[in-house]
C-alpha cells in the first residue's frame, strides 16, 4: 500500500470540505491490496480442484468484494469530487494572486523607472538652474550699482548746475542793481569760473569773461571818471555783460533740464531691465523650488514603488511557489483516484477470470452474483467513459506538462 506523503496529508486535511476524512480507511482513497491478493488467492484456489470451499462461499466472498470496491470507489468519487472542486479554487485563487502580483509588479516598475528618469533629470537640470540664478542675480547687482553710480553723478551735476543757475541769477541781480555805479565784478567772475568749469561749460561762459573783461575798474576810473562819455561807454559795457550772463544762463538752464530728462530716461532704461531681470529671477527661483519639489516627490515616489515592487515580488514568488504545491498535491491525488478507478476495473477483470473458472467447475452460478457482478462492470466503464473521469485524465495530463518535471516526462 502506497503512504501519502506528509506535505500532501496535512494538504488534504486543510480542505475544509473534506471534514469527515477521519471515518474513511485510507484503502477507500488508495488502492485496496488487501482485495486484490484477496483475488489472486481466490484465483489459483479455483484454478485447483481440491479446493475445500463450495460454489456457494465462493460466491459470498466474491459478491462481499464486489460490493466493498462499489462503495470504496463511490466513496473514493465523492472525495475526489470535493478535492478537486477544492483544488481548482485554489488554483484559481492562486492563478488570480499571481496575476495580480504580476500586474502590480509591472505597474511599480513602470512607475518606479518614470520616478527615477524623472528623479535624475531634476538632480542634472538643479545645478544649471541655480548657476543661471546666480549669473543673473550678478547681472542685476552689477546693473543696479552702476545705475547707483550714474545717479549720484547726476546728483552731482543738478546740484551744480542749480548753484551755478542761482548763482547766475544773483550775478544778474547785482549788475542790474549796480549798474549806476558802475562796480568790479571780478570776485563774481572767479565764482562763475569755478562754476562752469564743475560743469564743463568753459565755452559758453567766454562771452561774459571777455565782457567782464572789458569793463573798467572802479579804482582804475577815479573820482572824475563819472563823466558822460564814461558813463554811456561803460552803461554799454555792463548791458553787454548782463546780455552775455542771460544767454549763459538761459543755456544752463537747459543744459539742466536736458540733465533732468537724461537721468529719466537712463532710469526708465534701467527699471525696464531691472524689470526683466527680476521677472527671470523669480521665474527661476519658481524653477528651482519645482524641481527641488521634483527631487523631494521623486525620491519619495522611487521609494515607495520600490517597496511596492519588493511586495509584488515576495507575493508573487510565494503564491507562485503555492500554486505550483498545490498544483503537484492535487495532481497526484487526482492520479492516484484515476490509477485506483483503474485498478478496481482490472479487479473485476480477474473477478469475471474466476467467475468463468467457477462455471466450468461448478455449472451453474447464483443469478444473483452474475447481475450484481454485470451492473458493477457497467457502472465502472461507464464511469471510465465518462466526461467527468475524462476531466480528472485531462487535468493531470495538464498539470504535468504544465512543470519542467512533467514536460520531460512528457517527452520521453
Amino acid at each position: 500500500m502506497k503512504k501519502l506523503s506528509a506535505i500532501f496529508f496535512l494538504f488534504l486535511l486543510s480542505l475544509n470540505s473534506i471534514t469527515s476524512l477521519k471515518l474513511f480507511s485510507i484503502d477507500v482513497i488508495m488502492p485496496n491490496k488487501g482485495i486484490h491478493n484477496q483475488l489472486m488467492d481466490m484465483l489459483v484456489e479455483v484454478q485447483t480442484q481440491d479446493s475445500p470451499r463450495t460454489i456457494e462461499d465462493l460466491s459470498n466472498a466474491i459478491l462481499g468484494m464486489l460490493k466493498t470496491l462499489k462503495e470504496n470507489q463511490a466513496k473514493h468519487e465523492e472525495i475526489n469530487a470535493r478535492m478537486n472542486a477544492q483544488c481548482r479554487e485554489e488554483e484559481s485563487f492562486r492563478s488570480k494572486e499571481v496575476a495580480d502580483a504580476r500586474s502590480a509588479y509591472n505597474a511599480a516598475s513602470s512607475a518606479f523607472a518614470k520616478c527615477q528618469s524623472s528623479l535624475q533629470s531634476a538632480q542634472q537640470n538643479l545645478p544649471s538652474l541655480k548657476r543661471a540664478l546666480n549669473d543673473f542675480q550678478t547681472n542685476l547687482a552689477a546693473k543696479t550699482a552702476e545705475r547707483n553710480k550714474q545717479h549720484a553723478l547726476y546728483v552731482t551735476r543738478r546740484d551744480d548746475w542749480a548753484a551755478a543757475i542761482t548763482f547766475l541769477r544773483d550775478f544778474i541781480t547785482q549788475v542790474n542793481n549796480k549798474l549806476a555805479k558802475y562796480p568790479s565784478f571780478a570776485d563774481l567772475g572767479e565764482k562763475l569760473l569755478r562754476h562752469v568749469a564743475k560743469l564743463g561749460r568753459m565755452a559758453e561762459a567766454v562771452e561774459v569773461f571777455v565782457a567782464l573783461a572789458q569793463q573798467p575798474s572802479e579804482l582804475a576810473a577815479g573820482p572824475g571818471a563819472h563823466n558822460t562819455y564814461s558813463y554811456k561807454a561803460q552803461a554799454k559795457t555792463v548791458g553787454n555783460l548782463r546780455s552775455h550772463l542771460q544767454t549763459l544762463l538761459n543755456k544752463l538752464v537747459v543744459d539742466s533740464k536736458q540733465n533732468d530728462t537724461d537721468e529719466e530716461k537712463a532710469q526708465a532704461a534701467y527699471e525696464k531691465v531691472k524689470a526683466r531681470l527680476l521677472a527671470i529671477i523669480d521665474q527661476l527661483n519658481r524653477d528651482i523650488t519645482r524641481t527641488n519639489n521634483q527631487i523631494t516627490n521623486m525620491m519619495g515616489c522611487v521609494a515607495n514603488e520600490g517597496k511596492i515592487m519588493a511586495t509584488a515580488n515576495n507575493k508573487l514568488h510565494r503564491n507562485s511557489k503555492l500554486k505550483d504545491l498545490a498544483g503537484k498535491t492535487c495532481t497526484d491525488f487526482t492520479r492516484e483516484f484515476i490509477n485506483a478507478t483503474n485498478n478496481r476495473l482490472q479487479e473485476i477483470s480477474v473477478i469475471d477470470q474466476i467467475l468463468v473458472i467457477m462455471r466450468k467447475r461448478f455449472g451453474q452460478l447464483p443469478e444473483d452474483l452474475v447481475s450484481y457482478l454485470s451492473a458493477t462492470r457497467n457502472g465502472f466503464r461507464v464511469y471510465v467513459n465518462s466526461t467527468q473521469f475524462k476531466s480528472y485524465q485531462e487535468y493531470v495530463q495538464r498539470h504535468v506538462a504544465d512543470n519542467a518535471h512533467g514536460r520531460q516526462l512528457s517527452h520521453n
